[in-house]
């Protein structure tokens, strides 16, 4: 693997993961404010929505990968798009 190769699968890799983060994130505010409702009935406590919410996120985690590796490749693409990097690196004859 060429190092161009690994500098490219790095910048979309930490878009993609930083796109599943902000999604994850998100997802766990959105079903803690919701699981709030149910604390105080019988012996529902914070504790438990939070068990809850971590328990949930890798299902979420699984259902939000196609999206963010899409939004990732988009933002880590045109992040080396906007630095003229790609442009860089068809002028040095590297391949598509």
């Amino acid at each position: 693997m060429l190092i161009v190769d690994r500098y490219i699968l790095r910048t979309v890799m930490s878009s993609v993961l930083l796109v599943v983060a902000v999604l994850l994130a998100l997802s766990g505010l959105i079903t803690f404010v919701g699981q709030l409702d149910n604390v105080g009935k019988g012996d529902f406590g914070i504790s438990d929505a939070l068990s809850f919410v971590l328990l949930v996120l890798p299902q979420r985690a699984f259902e939000f990968m196609p999206v963010a590796a899409l939004l990732g490749a988009l933002f880590g693409l045109s992040r080396l798009a906007a630095h003229s990097e790609l442009i860089v690196l068809r002028a040095a004859g590297v391949p598509p």
